[in-house]
Protein backbone atom coordinates (compact mmCIF):
# COMPACT_ATOMS: atom_id res chain seq x y z
CA UNK A 1 0.00 0.00 0.00
CA UNK A 2 1.12 3.20 -0.46
CA UNK A 3 1.51 5.81 1.71
CA UNK A 4 -1.76 8.41 1.88
CA UNK A 5 -1.37 11.25 -0.42
CA UNK A 6 -2.86 14.28 0.97
CA UNK A 7 -0.51 16.62 -1.11
CA UNK A 8 -3.19 19.10 -2.69
CA UNK A 9 -0.39 19.01 -5.60
CA UNK A 10 -0.74 15.77 -6.22
CA UNK A 11 -3.78 15.59 -6.31
CA UNK A 12 -4.37 18.85 -8.86
CA UNK A 13 -1.84 16.77 -10.98
CA UNK A 14 -3.84 14.10 -11.12
CA UNK A 15 -7.19 15.70 -12.18
CA UNK A 16 -5.25 18.04 -15.05
CA UNK A 17 -3.31 14.20 -16.31
CA UNK A 18 -7.35 12.48 -16.22
CA UNK A 19 -8.50 15.76 -18.66
CA UNK A 20 -9.34 15.08 -22.30
CA UNK A 21 -6.07 16.82 -22.98
CA UNK A 22 -3.51 15.92 -20.56
CA UNK A 23 -4.31 11.93 -21.21
CA UNK A 24 -3.82 12.85 -25.41
CA UNK A 25 -0.60 14.77 -24.46
CA UNK A 26 0.66 12.15 -22.20
CA UNK A 27 0.55 9.49 -24.80
CA UNK A 28 2.45 11.62 -27.43
CA UNK A 29 5.51 11.89 -24.72
CA UNK A 30 8.43 9.47 -24.78
CA UNK A 31 9.51 9.07 -21.14
CA UNK A 32 13.27 9.18 -22.12
CA UNK A 33 12.45 12.97 -23.22
CA UNK A 34 12.28 14.21 -19.45
CA UNK A 35 15.24 11.98 -18.59
CA UNK A 36 17.23 15.32 -16.80
CA UNK A 37 16.18 18.27 -15.32
CA UNK A 38 17.50 20.43 -18.62
CA UNK A 39 15.77 18.41 -21.15
CA UNK A 40 12.46 18.05 -18.77
CA UNK A 41 12.70 22.28 -18.49
CA UNK A 42 13.13 22.12 -22.60
CA UNK A 43 9.93 19.96 -23.43
CA UNK A 44 8.29 22.23 -20.60
CA UNK A 45 8.97 25.38 -22.53
CA UNK A 46 8.41 23.82 -26.15
CA UNK A 47 4.60 22.14 -25.01
CA UNK A 48 3.76 25.76 -22.96
CA UNK A 49 4.31 27.57 -26.31
CA UNK A 50 2.59 24.74 -28.39
CA UNK A 51 -0.72 26.36 -26.42
CA UNK A 52 -0.98 23.85 -23.88
CA UNK A 53 -2.38 25.00 -20.29
CA UNK A 54 0.74 25.21 -18.23
CA UNK A 55 -0.92 23.28 -15.06
CA UNK A 56 -1.48 20.23 -18.02
CA UNK A 57 2.16 20.23 -18.93
CA UNK A 58 3.48 20.23 -15.48
CA UNK A 59 1.17 16.99 -14.99
CA UNK A 60 2.42 15.26 -18.27
CA UNK A 61 6.09 16.03 -17.33
CA UNK A 62 5.90 14.85 -13.69
CA UNK A 63 3.88 11.85 -14.90
CA UNK A 64 7.15 10.99 -17.68
CA UNK A 65 9.39 11.65 -15.15
CA UNK A 66 8.07 9.04 -13.24
CA UNK A 67 7.84 6.51 -16.10
CA UNK A 68 11.36 6.93 -16.68
CA UNK A 69 12.41 6.36 -13.38
CA UNK A 70 10.01 3.03 -13.45
CA UNK A 71 11.72 1.89 -16.29
CA UNK A 72 14.38 0.65 -13.90
CA UNK A 73 11.26 -1.55 -12.17
CA UNK A 74 9.44 -2.23 -15.05
CA UNK A 75 11.42 -2.33 -18.34
CA UNK A 76 8.95 -1.20 -21.22
CA UNK A 77 5.57 -1.72 -19.56
CA UNK A 78 6.58 1.15 -17.32
CA UNK A 79 5.27 3.55 -20.60
CA UNK A 80 2.11 1.56 -20.23
CA UNK A 81 0.91 2.63 -16.75
CA UNK A 82 0.12 5.27 -14.14
CA UNK A 83 2.34 6.10 -10.74
CA UNK A 84 2.37 8.22 -7.82
CA UNK A 85 5.81 8.86 -6.20
CA UNK A 86 5.15 7.27 -2.97
CA UNK A 87 3.08 4.53 -5.37
CA UNK A 88 6.73 3.56 -7.38
CA UNK A 89 8.69 3.77 -4.68
CA UNK A 90 6.97 0.50 -2.98
CA UNK A 91 5.82 -1.01 -6.23
CA UNK A 92 6.75 -4.30 -6.73
CA UNK A 93 8.67 -4.99 -9.43
CA UNK A 94 6.36 -7.13 -12.04
CA UNK A 95 8.83 -10.40 -12.39
CA UNK A 96 9.03 -10.33 -8.76
CA UNK A 97 5.32 -10.05 -8.87
CA UNK A 98 4.67 -13.10 -11.20
CA UNK A 99 6.37 -14.99 -8.87
CA UNK A 100 3.89 -13.71 -6.00
CA UNK A 101 0.98 -14.95 -8.52
CA UNK A 102 2.49 -18.10 -9.12
CA UNK A 103 1.94 -19.45 -5.90
CA UNK A 104 -1.52 -18.31 -5.63
CA UNK A 105 -1.79 -19.84 -9.19
CA UNK A 106 -0.37 -23.26 -7.65
CA UNK A 107 -2.22 -22.83 -4.38
CA UNK A 108 -5.59 -23.37 -6.77
CA UNK A 109 -6.88 -20.11 -5.77
CA UNK A 110 -9.73 -18.47 -8.01
CA UNK A 111 -10.16 -14.90 -6.47
CA UNK A 112 -7.66 -13.11 -4.76
CA UNK A 113 -7.76 -9.73 -2.91
CA UNK A 114 -4.79 -7.47 -2.80
CA UNK A 115 -5.13 -5.39 0.53
CA UNK A 116 -3.02 -2.16 -0.31
CA UNK A 117 -2.58 -2.72 -3.41
CA UNK A 118 -0.82 0.33 -3.84
CA UNK A 119 -0.56 1.26 -7.95
CA UNK A 120 -1.54 -2.08 -8.42
CA UNK A 121 1.71 -3.66 -9.94
CA UNK A 122 0.58 -7.39 -8.10
CA UNK A 123 -2.81 -6.83 -8.96
CA UNK A 124 -1.93 -6.82 -12.47
CA UNK A 125 0.43 -10.26 -12.23
CA UNK A 126 -2.83 -11.72 -10.40
CA UNK A 127 -4.75 -10.47 -13.48
CA UNK A 128 -2.41 -11.65 -16.17
CA UNK A 129 -2.58 -15.22 -14.21
CA UNK A 130 -5.98 -15.73 -15.02
CA UNK A 131 -7.41 -15.00 -11.34
CA UNK A 132 -10.46 -12.87 -10.22
CA UNK A 133 -8.85 -9.79 -8.29
CA UNK A 134 -10.38 -7.72 -6.04
CA UNK A 135 -7.46 -4.72 -5.51
CA UNK A 136 -8.39 -2.41 -2.79
CA UNK A 137 -6.41 0.71 -1.96
CA UNK A 138 -7.14 3.13 0.77
CA UNK A 139 -5.53 6.17 -0.65
CA UNK A 140 -8.35 8.17 -3.35
CA UNK A 141 -5.37 9.45 -5.71
CA UNK A 142 -3.53 6.21 -5.50
CA UNK A 143 -7.08 3.92 -6.18
CA UNK A 144 -7.54 6.12 -9.52
CA UNK A 145 -4.33 5.22 -10.59
CA UNK A 146 -4.37 1.29 -10.02
CA UNK A 147 -8.15 1.81 -12.12
CA UNK A 148 -5.87 3.44 -14.89
CA UNK A 149 -3.81 0.44 -14.76
CA UNK A 150 -6.05 -2.16 -14.24
CA UNK A 151 -8.15 -0.96 -17.21
CA UNK A 152 -6.86 -3.66 -19.52
CA UNK A 153 -8.43 -6.85 -17.10
CA UNK A 154 -11.80 -7.74 -16.99
CA UNK A 155 -11.27 -10.15 -14.25
CA UNK A 156 -10.44 -7.13 -11.83
CA UNK A 157 -11.75 -4.64 -9.86
CA UNK A 158 -10.45 -1.84 -7.86
CA UNK A 159 -12.01 -0.74 -4.60
CA UNK A 160 -11.12 2.74 -2.84
CA UNK A 161 -10.94 1.73 0.82
CA UNK A 162 -9.40 0.35 3.91
CA UNK A 163 -7.43 -3.07 4.35
CA UNK A 164 -9.22 -4.16 7.63
CA UNK A 165 -12.89 -3.03 6.51
CA UNK A 166 -12.67 -4.44 3.11
CA UNK A 167 -15.61 -7.62 3.09
CA UNK A 168 -14.11 -11.24 2.18
CA UNK A 169 -17.27 -12.95 1.23
CA UNK A 170 -15.83 -15.02 -1.91
CA UNK A 171 -12.42 -14.06 -1.11
CA UNK A 172 -10.03 -17.16 -1.42
CA UNK A 173 -6.55 -15.94 -1.31
CA UNK A 174 -5.04 -12.61 0.27
CA UNK A 175 -2.11 -10.62 -0.90
CA UNK A 176 -0.86 -7.90 1.35
CA UNK A 177 1.88 -5.35 0.71
CA UNK A 178 1.76 -2.97 4.47
CA UNK A 179 2.96 0.93 4.07
CA UNK A 180 6.09 0.86 5.94
CA UNK A 181 6.94 4.54 5.77
CA UNK A 182 5.55 7.52 7.47
CA UNK A 183 5.51 11.40 6.92
CA UNK A 184 7.47 12.85 9.29
CA UNK A 185 7.59 17.02 8.72
CA UNK A 186 7.75 16.69 4.80
CA UNK A 187 9.36 13.58 4.32
CA UNK A 188 8.95 9.59 4.48
CA UNK A 189 10.57 7.20 7.54
CA UNK A 190 11.15 3.60 6.97
CA UNK A 191 9.42 1.91 9.88
CA UNK A 192 10.59 -1.51 10.70
CA UNK A 193 8.00 -2.61 14.26
CA UNK A 194 5.76 -4.87 12.08
CA UNK A 195 2.90 -3.11 14.27
CA UNK A 196 3.16 0.15 12.61
CA UNK A 197 2.59 -1.11 9.29
CA UNK A 198 -0.65 -0.27 7.60
CA UNK A 199 -2.16 -2.47 8.11
CA UNK A 200 -0.07 -3.95 11.52
CA UNK A 201 1.13 -8.07 11.18
CA UNK A 202 -1.26 -8.69 13.75
CA UNK A 203 -4.32 -7.93 11.08
CA UNK A 204 -2.48 -10.17 8.83
CA UNK A 205 -2.22 -12.98 11.64
CA UNK A 206 -6.01 -12.74 12.18
CA UNK A 207 -6.89 -13.45 8.46
CA UNK A 208 -4.42 -16.74 8.87
CA UNK A 209 -6.54 -17.49 11.70
CA UNK A 210 -9.95 -17.12 9.86
CA UNK A 211 -8.88 -19.76 7.21
CA UNK A 212 -7.60 -17.94 4.42
CA UNK A 213 -4.91 -18.55 2.12
CA UNK A 214 -2.12 -15.39 3.01
CA UNK A 215 0.56 -14.02 1.32
CA UNK A 216 2.26 -10.87 2.50
CA UNK A 217 5.27 -8.36 1.36
CA UNK A 218 7.38 -6.66 3.69
CA UNK A 219 10.87 -4.93 4.62
CA UNK A 220 14.00 -7.51 4.27
CA UNK A 221 15.03 -6.08 7.59
CA UNK A 222 12.05 -7.48 9.20
CA UNK A 223 13.27 -9.17 12.32
CA UNK A 224 13.16 -12.90 12.52
CA UNK A 225 11.71 -12.67 16.08
CA UNK A 226 8.61 -11.00 14.44
CA UNK A 227 7.40 -13.97 12.25
CA UNK A 228 4.78 -16.18 12.74
CA UNK A 229 5.30 -19.82 13.75
CA UNK A 230 3.22 -21.18 11.07
CA UNK A 231 4.66 -19.00 8.44
CA UNK A 232 7.36 -19.31 5.29
CA UNK A 233 9.88 -16.49 5.22
CA UNK A 234 11.12 -15.76 1.66
CA UNK A 235 13.55 -13.34 1.43
CA UNK A 236 14.66 -12.35 -2.05
CA UNK A 237 17.43 -10.51 -3.64
CA UNK A 238 17.28 -9.18 -7.12
CA UNK A 239 20.43 -8.59 -9.25
CA UNK A 240 22.50 -8.12 -6.26
CA UNK A 241 19.51 -5.66 -3.92
CA UNK A 242 17.95 -7.54 -1.23
CA UNK A 243 14.64 -6.48 -2.22
CA UNK A 244 11.99 -7.79 0.27
CA UNK A 245 10.75 -10.76 2.59
CA UNK A 246 7.98 -12.51 1.99
CA UNK A 247 5.55 -14.70 4.35
CA UNK A 248 3.52 -17.14 3.18
CA UNK A 249 0.76 -18.61 5.06
CA UNK A 250 -1.93 -21.40 4.58
CA UNK A 251 -2.10 -23.62 0.90
CA UNK A 252 0.40 -20.81 -0.05
CA UNK A 253 3.34 -22.12 2.38
CA UNK A 254 5.54 -25.00 0.91
CA UNK A 255 5.81 -27.96 2.59
CA UNK A 256 8.79 -28.80 4.44
CA UNK A 257 10.00 -25.22 4.22
CA UNK A 258 10.49 -22.67 6.67
CA UNK A 259 13.13 -20.39 5.66
CA UNK A 260 14.13 -19.27 1.99
CA UNK A 261 16.85 -17.08 0.42
CA UNK A 262 16.17 -16.89 -3.40
CA UNK A 263 18.95 -15.21 -5.36
CA UNK A 264 18.01 -14.39 -9.12
CA UNK A 265 20.86 -13.11 -11.15
CA UNK A 266 21.62 -12.92 -14.73
CA UNK A 267 21.96 -17.03 -14.94
CA UNK A 268 18.30 -17.08 -13.66
CA UNK A 269 17.20 -18.04 -10.00
CA UNK A 270 18.77 -19.86 -7.61
CA UNK A 271 17.02 -21.02 -3.74
CA UNK A 272 18.68 -21.96 -0.71
CA UNK A 273 15.83 -23.61 1.53
CA UNK A 274 15.31 -24.94 5.28
CA UNK A 275 12.64 -26.78 7.01
CA UNK A 276 13.41 -25.41 10.51
CA UNK A 277 13.15 -21.77 11.58
CA UNK A 278 16.88 -21.58 12.90
CA UNK A 279 18.48 -18.61 14.75
CA UNK A 280 21.23 -18.98 11.97
CA UNK A 281 18.51 -18.69 8.66
CA UNK A 282 19.02 -19.32 4.83
CA UNK A 283 19.16 -15.38 4.48
CA UNK A 284 21.81 -14.75 7.81
CA UNK A 285 24.21 -12.50 5.83
CA UNK A 286 26.77 -13.89 8.18
CA UNK A 287 27.19 -17.17 5.94
CA UNK A 288 26.95 -19.42 9.44
CA UNK A 289 23.57 -20.81 8.10
CA UNK A 290 25.69 -24.21 7.57
CA UNK A 291 22.93 -26.74 8.64
CA UNK A 292 22.21 -30.67 7.33
CA UNK A 293 18.25 -29.38 6.89
CA UNK A 294 19.33 -26.81 4.09
CA UNK A 295 18.78 -27.48 0.44
CA UNK A 296 19.52 -25.86 -2.86
CA UNK A 297 18.02 -25.77 -5.92
CA UNK A 298 18.37 -24.03 -9.48
CA UNK A 299 15.07 -22.36 -10.00
CA UNK A 300 14.40 -23.15 -13.90
CA UNK A 301 10.39 -21.85 -14.40
CA UNK A 302 10.21 -17.91 -15.74
CA UNK A 303 10.24 -15.27 -13.73
CA UNK A 304 7.93 -12.94 -15.81
CA UNK A 305 3.92 -12.89 -15.71
CA UNK A 306 2.28 -13.06 -18.66
CA UNK A 307 1.37 -9.56 -19.81
CA UNK A 308 0.84 -9.31 -22.72
CA UNK A 309 -2.97 -8.19 -21.81
CA UNK A 310 -1.16 -5.11 -20.66
CA UNK A 311 -0.70 -3.00 -23.67
CA UNK A 312 -1.49 0.24 -23.87
CA UNK A 313 -4.49 1.61 -21.17
CA UNK A 314 -7.72 2.77 -23.42
CA UNK A 315 -8.20 6.18 -22.85
CA UNK A 316 -10.47 6.79 -19.97
CA UNK A 317 -13.96 8.64 -19.89
CA UNK A 318 -13.77 12.83 -19.13
CA UNK A 319 -17.63 12.90 -19.15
Amino acid sequence: MAQASNDSTLNDQFAALLSADGWQLLSTIDPSMVASKDAAWTLNEKLRKEGHDPQVVRAVIAQSELRFKARVKFGPFADSLIFTPAGLEQATRLTIAGLHARRFTKAGATHVADLGCGIGTDSIALASAGLQVTAVEKDETTAAATTLNLMPFENATVIHGGAEETDLAGIDGVWLDPARRTDVAGSTRRLFDPEAFSPPLSFVEKLVDSGLDVGVKLGPGLPHEAIPANAESVWISDHGSVIEACLWFGKLKRENVARAALVIDKDGAHELTSDVAAKDDPADRSGRAGSAHLRTRRCSHPLAPDLQALGKHRRPSTR
